[in-house]
């Protein structure tokens, strides 16, 4: 099974698809942050819940 497959049908699970897949990418310009990007992990944004892992 290929890792698309594999992914389509946990996304699947979850009751979502490739279309509720985001990329996000961020940077932290102060070592203090880490800590509060962390507390907004997935799940956390009030969202539908896909990113919840």
């Amino acid at each position: 099974m290929s890792e698309l497959t594999h992914l389509r049908r946990c996304l699947r699970a979850a009751g979502v698809s490739f279309a509720d897949v985001v990329e996000l990418t961020y940077f932290v310009t102060d070592a203090a942050h880490p800590p509060a990007v962390r507390e907004t992990g997935p799940g956390q944004d009030g969202g539908s819940g896909a990113g919840r892992g």
